[in-house]
């Protein structure tokens, strides 16, 4: 069997940084092409992390972005294009409205639920 090289250097938990969030334990993490972290916390709340540029990898706060209608955030994922989904604990999908390299945090939530459309 051939050695394959791996297609990205994996991540070394030596080189991480804390990045303190007091709200809740984060349950659930994803990063996008260009470095935007995004989580759900223990609370349920969709977060993001601020502050993030090609300079500064560690940004300077998380931010909550829950409302009415997401309190229950169970996974989050981050697509390619920068696009954030997120499927709450009772199976119900939302999508963040406009997100922008100018607005990383977008203007709210859609839901893609058919019972909701």
């Amino acid at each position: 069997m051939a050695t394959e090289s791996p297609i990205a250097e994996e991540p070394n938990p030596v080189h991480w940084i804390h990045v303190p969030y007091t709200e809740a334990k984060m349950t659930d993490l994803d990063v996008g092409r260009d470095g935007i972290v995004w989580g759900c916390d223990a609370n349920g709340v969709p977060v993001v992390r601020e502050g993030i540029t090609e300079t500064e990898h560690n940004g300077n706060k998380w931010s909550a972005q829950g409302d009415n209608q997401i309190n229950n955030c169970a996974r989050v994922a981050v697509c390619t294009s920068g696009h954030v989904w997120v499927v709450t604990e009772d199976h119900q999908v939302y999508f963040r409205n406009g997100i922008y390299k100018s607005d990383i945090i977008g203007q709210g939530w859609t839901s893609m639920n058919p019972t909701n459309m």
